[in-house]
């Protein structure tokens, strides 16, 4: 048999002898009763997985029962991404996934990579857009999971409007025309 397979995949136990005058009964998981040679089954799911029982018949004589195991393991869902998926240009950030794999399989706008986590340093807007993963483990495969990165341009270095002298006692005001979400002024 090819066991252990993932859900969706194919299940093949196929029988090396090829003796003549054989008849086969087959006893799947679920109780369902086969007479094939082979077994074949296009797409396993949950319900397949357990014991195959076989026995042979010749000339009316049963043989002992001979059993295989075939293990079905579960698709895994979509991993999901975490991590800070909105920088600015010029910052960092980590992505990982919290899913338990043996194989991962990021693709982002500079590349695939097979790490378990993957880090976007000095950020450009070409490290903007959809970032996917899709992760492995026991030989079956992920969905794929995919987050959208956020790379916010960096505003321009604001400038100030000529400050007037004064005198001492009179408001200063400093003024600029570079509109923002937040200002933060520092005297020296």
């Amino acid at each position: 048999s090819n066991s252990p397979v993932c859900e969706g995949q194919a299940i093949s136990i196929i029988l090396t002898n090829n003796v003549a005058g054989l008849s086969y009964d087959w006893t799947i998981p679920g109780g369902t009763k086969l007479t094939t040679r082979d077994i074949n089954i296009a797409s396993a799911n949950s319900s397949h997985d357990g014991d195959y029982i076989l026995t042979v018949t010749k000339d009316n004589c049963v043989s002992e029962p001979t059993t295989i195991n075939v293990e079905v393991s579960s698709k895994f869902s979509a991993p999901t991404i975490v991590g800070d998926v909105e920088i600015c240009e010029g910052e960092s950030t980590t992505l990982s996934t919290s899913a338990d794999a043996t194989a991962y399989e990021w693709v982002t706008a500079k590349g695939t990579f097979t790490t378990p986590t993957i880090q976007i340093t000095n950020a450009t807007l070409a490290d903007a857009g959809i970032i996917t993963l899709k992760i492995s483990k026991d030989g079956c495969e992920s969905e794929t999971g995919s987050a959208s990165v956020i790379v916010n341009s960096k505003p321009i270095a604001p400038a100030i409007d000529p400050v007037t002298p004064v005198c001492e006692g009179e408001t200063l005001s400093f003024n600029t025309s570079v509109i923002a979400d937040a200002y933060s002024w520092k005297v020296n």
